[in-house]
């Protein structure tokens, strides 16, 4: 359970904060580079390392797509 950013990532975003953890991952407030835009960036432990932990991340992306926030970054 590693809190590494990966390089395409922060070749994208400017970390600002680490906002929280938890069971699932760890969140961050990140500055989008190309629109310098403050959003929430998110990334799972082992998403689908069962399919159990598999299951709730499809769920968590449904959901957040169906928000249509402009803070989720379209997949």
């Amino acid at each position: 359970m590693s809190e590494d950013i990966e390089t395409h990532i922060l070749a994208r975003f400017d970390i600002v904060k680490k906002i929280g953890s938890g069971a699932y991952g760890h969140v961050w407030k990140v500055t989008d580079k190309r629109t310098r835009k403050t959003k929430a960036l998110k990334k799972n432990f082992d998403a689908f390392n069962n399919s159990t932990d598999a299951q709730r991340t499809y769920r968590e992306i449904m959901f957040l797509t169906e928000l249509n926030h402009p803070h989720v970054i379209k997949l």
